[in-house]
């Protein structure tokens, strides 16, 4: 199985903290977001890695890493930065697709790709989101997406505004599994349905959303805690503050496992 890392965006809100480097080179806890991602990978048994670059660059090559460069980083988002790994490394394996700006433990990874081993893309998600949004937020309604699925646990709705939060039952993590067979599929659905038409700009979200609404069952995995997301300074703070209180421990326990070296 290879995983993909994107990283190829700026990061333009974390302001001067990713002025001169890519999001996955900030620290927490005195470690980059990158190498909580690359240990848990390691753990995890998957060490074919390509990581999807554009600004700066030139970090991710230091690493050794593998990469591949979007060119027009600037301009489009994730679904443009996806197609670009997809084109460059399509082979008969399963893929992993995960942000640059989370972090995640090895719990979140099995049980994604064990669980739902059978489907040909799935997703992860953490249905008890809502303490860490209320830790993080002023208005967690302003930030919160739609998130929802069915009694089979397909995915019903994602990435749209919300009104209550009983719109949302989970929080979409960032972490998207692919059967080597929808590989080919997924290109096709970028290139026409995107590209051809315009949409360079597009989230993973739309991606998602289209794909569902065009019927093909995206399944959702319900992993509860385990993971950060890492959206501008002020989750920085924040996370340092439950770390050291151990407010969060649902979110934050699994990080005791591991090394803080890099």
């Amino acid at each position: 199985m290879k995983c993909i890392i994107l990283a190829a965006g700026t990061g333009s809100r974390m302001l001067s903290m990713t002025k001169d480097k890519p999001k996955a080179a900030v620290k927490f806890l005195n470690k980059s977001l990158i190498s909580y991602q690359l240990e848990v990978l390691e753990q995890s048994g998957i060490n074919d890695i390509q990581v999807v670059t554009g600004h700066c660059a030139d970090y991710f090559t230091d690493m050794n890493l593998s990469t591949v460069y979007n060119p027009f980083y600037r301009y489009v988002n994730m679904v443009a930065s996806l197609y670009c790994s997809l084109c460059d490394s399509i082979k008969h394996e399963d893929i992993l697709i995960c942000y640059s700006d989370i972090i995640y433990s090895r719990e979140v990874i099995r049980n994604l790709v064990n669980n739902r081993k059978d489907s040909l893309l799935s997703i992860s998600s953490d249905p008890e989101w809502l303490p860490l949004w209320r830790l993080r937020m002023n208005n967690v309604i302003d930030d919160a997406e739609t998130f929802n699925y069915d009694d089979n646990l397909n995915l019903t709705d994602i990435g749209q505004k919300i009104n209550d939060l009983s719109e949302v039952r989970g929080q979409y993590r960032g972490i998207i599994f692919v059967k080597s067979e929808y590989i080919v599929s997924l290109l096709k659905i970028i290139e026409n349905e995107f590209f051809a038409k315009g949409k360079l700009n597009a989230y993973m979200t739309d991606l998602l959303q289209f794909i569902m609404q065009s019927g093909e069952k995206i399944k959702v995995d319900l992993t509860p805690g385990d993971w950060l997301e890492f959206d501008n300074q002020t989750d920085l703070a924040v996370y340092e503050r439950a770390q050291a209180t151990n407010m969060l421990n649902s979110h934050m326990g699994w990080l005791n496992s591991l090394t803080f070296s890099a």
